[in-house]
């Protein structure tokens, strides 16, 4: 809805709002969500009531922001060292994509970008190591 605009969504052709998120990062939140939804009923958090960020808001931001983070640069490190570079370079790259890019950026406006690659680096992966393990007839 239109009314939603600043809460929920960019403004795209014709005023049209559309998410911020697809599909994929809206599975990946719902786990958090549910943790801060129970969070936020709790009366320890009841002075938060009409805070924003609520505290539903702060859960889930945070967590899954990490997470996904944290996986990447993990992931990415061992893309690295899977293509024969040195455990050193593969630091350097990992952290090259964490502060040289706008990785981190996107990391601290949940944009799913940070999503989509975690996923792409892990196929990579797995279609690199793939080759190796097939045993020969």
């Amino acid at each position: 809805m239109p009314e939603d605009y600043p809460e929920f969504g960019v403004v795209g052709r014709n005023g049209k709002i559309y998410a911020w998120y697809g599909m994929g990062q809206s599975l990946l939140m719902l786990p958090a969500d549910i943790i801060g939804t129970y969070l936020q009923r709790l009366p320890v958090f009841a002075n938060f009531a009409d805070h924003d960020p609520d505290i539903r808001a702060i859960v889930v931001s945070y967590s899954t922001s990490i997470l996904v983070c944290v996986l990447t640069v993990l992931v990415c490190f061992r893309f690295l060292l899977l293509l024969d570079f040195t455990p050193n370079q593969g630091v350097a790259g990992a952290l090259t994509l964490l502060f040289g890019t706008t990785f981190l950026h996107y990391t601290q406006n949940m944009m799913e970008n940070d999503l989509l690659l975690l996923l792409t680096l892990t196929g990579l992966c797995f279609q690199y190591e793939w080759p190796h393990t097939v045993v020969p007839l």
